[in-house]
């Protein structure tokens, strides 16, 4: 599958690795979490949950740039899930939750699933400003 540019002009491409690498961007990083079942297609740039996993488990940021996370309950299971400092919410088939934080402080933090622990936990990394 080819890479496509987001509406920041930003490459999004099916390879996780190339959100892995350090940005130079300060622009707003936008993130999808989707139910998809396994060996569903999905959007370029799209995360999902897969066998109750957050996939990719890692999601790596800058310090000062703004997340949005957008998470839709596809499959019908009950998740209760807490971004570590940001918001603790339910989801159930048909529902979208999103949230939006600023990530000030450089460091890591945690998402999770407290119905399907210990499989669905993830991490956020915030690196630090370059100087």
């Amino acid at each position: 599958m080819a890479d496509s540019n987001d509406s920041y002009g930003r490459t999004i491409s099916n390879s996780c690795n190339k959100w892995n690498q350090r940005r130079k961007s300060t622009k707003d990083v936008r993130r999808k979490y989707d139910g998809i079942k396994n060996g569903q297609s999905k959007p370029i740039g799209a995360w999902d949950f897969r066998s109750f996993t957050f996939s990719p488990d890692q999601i790596v940021v800058n310090q000062g740039d703004k997340v949005t996370l957008h998470f839709i309950g596809v499959q019908g299971a009950h998740h209760v899930v807490t971004v570590q400092g940001v918001d603790t919410f339910e989801l159930m088939r048909g529902q979208i939750h999103t949230i939006s934080f600023v990530a000030n402080n450089p460091g890591t933090i945690t998402y999770i699933c407290h119905v399907h622990l210990p499989n669905m936990v993830g991490q956020i990394l915030v690196l630090p400003k370059a100087a």
